[in-house]
């Protein structure tokens, strides 16, 4: 068990006491498109630490989804951001502190801070398969795309991570989950 603070940054976050099909999904989406800032680097860097969290998308509609999602689940609503990201596309994100939240992603869900090798979490991994549904769907609307290749008419389901464990980890979900086999991993080159 582990000791949450009542108020992070003069807002009450509230935590989840199980695990659910949102939370899921939002941790899904968090492992692809999110992180944790690493506390260790910004207590020697600035003599404290930071619990921030970022989560975002090149696209809005998402981002408001996350928005809404992050309320529903931890009872914070923060501010959707964006930045320029080239001429003409804004990456949009939420970027909330909340030490709460951030030990609760840490300690319970057990996420990584900072740079580390992504994987989905042992929780997830356990759960009974409408969670691990969920989760895919998180991480697949964060990660994943459809396409169609012409040549043969089929369709292609693609999903990148630069964590090779991670990726093994979804195909292996993938199967028992929807039935689906995967043909092989392999590195994009960028």
């Amino acid at each position: 068990h582990y000791q949450f603070p009542k108020k992070s940054n003069g807002q009450a976050a509230r935590l989840p006491k199980e695990m659910t099909p949102e939370l899921a999904y939002f941790i899904g989406f968090f492992l692809g498109d999110g992180g944790l800032k690493d506390t260790r680097r910004t207590l020697k860097r600035h003599g404290r630490r930071e619990y921030k969290l970022v989560v975002g998308d090149y696209s809005l509609e998402f981002t408001i989804k996350i928005q809404t999602l992050f309320k529903e689940l931890f009872g914070i609503k923060p501010p959707v951001r964006f930045e320029r990201a080239a001429k003409g596309c804004h990456y949009y994100y939420v970027n909330p502190t909340s030490k709460t939240v951030f030990l609760f992603l840490t300690k319970v869900i057990g996420l990584g801070e900072g740079k580390h090798e992504k994987v989905v979490p042992k929780i997830i991994r356990s759960a009974p398969l409408e969670i691990q549904k969920w989760f895919l769907r998180g991480y697949f609307d964060a990660e994943g795309s459809i396409y169609k290749k012409y040549k043969r008419n089929m369709r292609i389901i693609s999903v990148h991570a630069k964590d090779h464990r991670l990726l093994e980890q979804v195909q292996e979900m993938l199967s028992p989950t929807f039935g689906l086999e995967s043909s092989r991993l392999y590195r994009e080159k960028r």
